[in-house]
């Protein structure tokens, strides 16, 4: 892969988990990241403050970066069936726009059974025009409770990330991600 493209994405989601780690208290906290690529979460959270930090992609070149974390390669879904662990907050970004409806809805069945506290997501906003016209997708069912919402707007190219949360009602249409704060009590 082309690493200027590699470096641009890492710039957004540093960006993107700035915003998200904000909201959140991480202080002893364990904390399970799903899809974690190139540790880009890791880097961004303090470390001397959380309880523990645990890894999951399918790609093994995450294992290099931090060979004192714990990395596990393995599917997330596979993974998931197979533990009982329980984790403080659970971080799923930029995951479950790679799945269809079905996987999506059974990824968050068997995490919010391992999840304490807080289970975040990332997802592209279906409502905006644009990201429903590139790439046309119906919004997932989400079962569990809505704590809280981000909507972020990313400026193609640019890779500068708004956090445009305050903008009722607008915001619903022109975010081009919305970040979810889920936990598993019933509505």
């Amino acid at each position: 892969m082309n690493r200027g493209i590699v470096e641009k994405n890492q710039l957004y989601y540093r960006k993107r988990i700035r915003f998200i780690l904000k909201e959140l208290s991480f202080q002893g906290k364990s904390i399970l990241d799903l899809g974690c690529g190139e540790f880009v979460l890791l880097d961004e959270l303090d470390r001397d403050i959380i309880k523990s930090y645990v890894g999951i992609d399918s790609i093994p070149f995450s294992s290099m970066r931090y060979p004192e974390v714990k990395f596990i390669c393995k599917d997330i879904l596979e993974y998931g069936n197979s533990i009982n662990d329980k984790y403080d907050i659970i971080f799923c970004l930029g995951v479950l726009d790679h799945m269809d409806k079905d996987k999506q809805e059974n990824l968050l069945d068997i995490y919010k059974n391992r999840c304490n506290d807080y289970m975040v997501i990332s997802l592209a906003n279906w409502v905006n025009p644009i990201i429903n016209l590139i790439i046309p997708k119906e919004e997932p069912c989400i079962k569990l409770h809505i704590e809280k919402k981000l909507y972020l707007i990313k400026i193609p190219k640019t890779q500068f990330v708004f956090n445009i949360s305050s903008l009722k009602p607008l915001r619903r249409f022109i975010a081009t991600e919305i970040i979810y704060f889920l936990t598993a009590k019933k509505d």
